[in-house]
């Protein structure tokens, strides 16, 4: 049915966001440089590049958050519903 097939795109384009918001937050985590520590301080590497890593991707995963409404104003085309506290 008709129903069933727009529930099953929708769980795809959500996974699709969320994989979308990792691997940008993987790309730009461990692209990005990081700043610099002393040789021999392998622990404190290991920890920058995680916080790179997860700052990042929570930094996407909050930009993404902004998506659907606008998505949702733009397919209805009225603003009604936008709150200008997050516009």
């Amino acid at each position: 049915s008709s129903s069933a097939d727009g529930i099953r795109r929708a769980k795809l384009a959500r996974l699709a966001l969320a994989a979308a918001v990792v691997c940008l937050g993987l790309g730009l985590g461990l692209g990005l440089p990081s700043e610099r520590r002393p040789s021999g301080s392998c622990p404190a590497s290991i920890s920058g590049g995680l916080s790179g890593v997860l700052g990042w991707t929570y930094f996407a995963a909050w930009s993404a958050s902004f998506y659907p409404q606008a998505i949702q104003n733009y397919v209805r085309r009225s603003v009604v519903g936008l709150s200008f506290d997050f516009a």
